[in-house]
């Protein structure tokens, strides 16, 4: 006789630098710790779901300024 070895279900959380598409997110219903920068006084999310552009847009500022400032954590989404 086999025996059935049941798996207990798992939640993968990840932060905002994960590489995942919105379609993986979608997908394997995966969740992410939000985070926050602050560059200048403005507050704007790190998402997971940026364009390409607005991802160069944000790494050329932090080469610019050898960093960024603040991150926040976030509740989870």
């Amino acid at each position: 006789m086999k025996r059935r070895i049941i798996m207990p279900k798992v939640k993968i959380i990840t932060d905002s630098c994960a590489d995942l598409t919105a379609e993986q997110l979608e997908r394997y219903d995966i969740d992410y710790a939000k985070m926050t920068t602050v560059y200048h006084g403005n507050e704007s999310p790190a998402r997971l779901t940026w364009s390409e552009e607005e991802v160069h847009e944000l790494y050329g500022i932090m080469r610019t300024l050898g960093g960024f400032g603040t991150v926040r954590n976030q509740n989870l989404r």
